[in-house]
C-alpha cells in the first residue's frame, strides 16, 4: 500500500499510562532498542537469567503445588469501551450540496486478518462502514462500498481528523482497531545466548484503536486504505505449522472446582464426567502442541509488535521453564509464551508483530507444547503465567475476541 499523504497517531498515551499499571510492567520500564548482533561472548552472559516474580504472585516453596492466586490489578486509565452507534445520526447523511474545498480522499476499507496493514490476497473489503471528516456532517462522510472503497470529495486540504464509524451491536462483527502499514523492517541475523536467530523482513505498522481519529494531511487526489481488525493478536505459528498444532488445553472458563467450560461450550461439564478432553480444570491459558516429539523447535512469533520484559529461565518446583513475557502499549494488554527450547529475544528488547520469540519445547513439562497467556490493565490476573480468555466466549453475547477475526488466530504470513 502507498500513501500519498502523512498519517499519525492521534491519542495513544491513554494506552501507555493504562499498561504501565499492569504488574508484570513493574519489571522495568519500557525502554531500550533492538541490537542486531550479539557476539557469543555477549550472548553467554543472558544464557542463564535470574528468577522473575511478579509482584501479584509469588511462588511456593520447592516441593509443593502451585495454585492459582486471584490479584486484584490497580484500577485500569485506558479509556472506555467504545460506544457502538445502533442507527446513522442525521448529520452524518450526505447533503452532496455544499463544496468545501477542491481535495479528494479515496482508499479501501478492509478486513486486515494478519495484521500487517497491507491490504493482501483473501483480505475482503468491509461495506457500509463510514469514513468522515470531522466535524462529521454534510459532505465530510462517506460510506464504503460493496468492495469497501469510498470517496469522499470537495474537501479543504490540510491537516484533517479522519475517523470510521462501524455501527454494530454485535462483538463477533465489530471492529476495534486500524493498522496503518508505515514501511519494512529488515533484521538482520544475529546470535542470541549462542543461538543463531534467522534474518527477517517484517512490516512496520502503527495500530490504534478505531474510535481514535486519524490525523491527515490532505493534499489533492490522496489515498487512505483502511486496515481494520476485531482484535490485535495474530498467530504465534507459521500458517504451515499451524494444521500440525493441536489445543490440549483451552482455557477453563468456569471456576468452579471440578468443572470446565472452554470459549466454544454452552455448559459446564465435570472434568471425570463429561466427555470434554480439550479442557483442564482451572487452567487459565491456552496449551497448544502434542505428544510427537517432532513438534519441538517450532518457531514461535510474537502475536503483536511490543517490548520484551522477561526472557530467560523462570525456576519453579516443577522444574526450570524457559518463558518470554511482552507487554503491548497499543492495546494495554501484555502476552507470553512458556514451556520453550529456545528463547530467542532478550529483555527489554523491542519486537515487532510476527518476529521470532523462540521455539517450542517441552521445559518444565512432559509434552512438547506451548503455554499462551494474555493479560490485560484491567482484568484481574491469576496465577503466575496465566491471564485472560483470548478467545470470545460463544456463550456469552457480549463478550469479544482477542484474535483478529473471530475465534480463528491469523497466522503471520508476512514473514521472510
Amino acid at each position: 500500500m502507498m500513501l500519498t499523504l502523512r498519517a499519525k497517531l492521534f491519542a495513544t498515551c491513554l494506552f501507555i499510562f493504562g499498561l504501565v499499571k499492569l504488574p508484570c510492567s513493574l519489571t522495568g520500564e519500557l525502554v531500550g532498542s533492538f541490537d542486531p548482533v550479539l557476539t557469543p561472548a555477549a550472548a553467554s552472559a543472558t544464557a542463564t537469567l535470574p528468577p522473575f516474580t511478579p509482584p501479584t504472585a509469588t511462588l511456593p516453596p520447592q516441593g509443593s503445588t502451585h495454585t492459582p492466586v486471584l490479584t486484584q490489578l490497580p484500577e485500569s486509565t485506558l479509556p472506555p469501551p467504545i460506544p457502538i452507534p445502533t442507527s446513522l445520526p442525521a448529520t452524518l447523511e450526505p447533503t452532496a450540496t455544499t463544496v468545501l474545498g477542491d481535495t479528494d480522499l479515496s482508499g479501501v476499507i478492509f478486513f486486515d486478518y494478519d495484521g500487517d496493514g497491507l491490504h493482501g490476497d483473501g483480505e475482503p473489503g468491509l461495506a457500509n462502514l463510514w469514513v468522515c471528516i470531522y466535524p462529521a456532517e454534510g459532505d465530510r462522510c462517506a460510506p464504503s462500498d460493496e468492495n469497501g472503497q469510498y470517496l469522499l470529495s470537495g474537501l479543504p486540504a490540510g491537516l484533517q481528523e479522519v475517523f470510521v464509524v462501524n455501527f454494530t451491536n454485535d462483538p463477533a462483527e465489530s471492529f476495534r482497531y486500524i493498522n496503518l502499514f508505515s514501511g519494512w523492517r529488515e533484521i538482520p541475523g544475529h546470535y542470541v545466548a549462542e543461538h543463531w536467530v534467522e534474518r527477517q523482513q517484517l512490516p512496520v505498522t502503527e495500530m490504534q484503536r478505531i474510535d481514535t481519529p486519524m490525523m491527515v494531511d490532505l493534499q489533492p487526489g490522496a489515498t487512505l486504505d483502511i486496515a481494520l481488525t476485531q482484535g490485535f493478536l495474530t498467530d504465534i505459528f507459521a500458517c504451515g505449522v499451524r494444521e500440525r498444532v493441536e489445543t490440549y488445553q483451552a482455557y477453563d472458563l468456569d471456576p468452579r472446582e471440578g468443572h470446565v467450560r472452554n470459549y466454544q461450550e454452552s455448559e459446564s461439564r465435570t472434568v471425570n464426567g463429561g466427555t470434554t478432553v480439550l479442557n483442564g480444570d482451572n487452567h487459565f491459558a491456552i496449551d497448544w502442541g502434542n505428544t510427537n516429539q517432532y513438534l519441538v523447535g517450532t518457531p514461535l512469533y510474537a502475536p503483536a509488535s511490543g517490548t520484551v520484559i522477561f526472557a530467560g529461565i523462570d525456576r519453579t518446583p516443577i522444574g526450570d521453564c524457559l518463558v518470554v513475557h511482552m507487554v503491548h502499549p497499543d492495546s494495554g494488554t501484555s502476552s507470553g509464551v512458556l514451556h520453550l527450547d529456545k528463547v530467542l529475544v532478550k529483555d527489554q528488547q523491542k519486537v515487532l508483530r510476527g518476529q521470532l520469540l523462540g521455539t517450542l519445547g517441552q521445559s518444565c513439562a512432559t509434552w512438547p507444547h506451548v503455554h499462551f497467556f494474555l493479560r490485560s490493565s484491567s482484568v484481574p490476573v491469576v496465577g503466575q503465567w496465566e491471564g485472560i480468555d483470548p478467545y470470545r466466549d460463544t456463550a456469552a453475547p457480549d463478550s469479544v475476541s482477542y484474535w483478529t477475526k473471530d475465534n480463528a488466530p491469523q497466522c503471520p504470513t508476512f514473514i521472510q
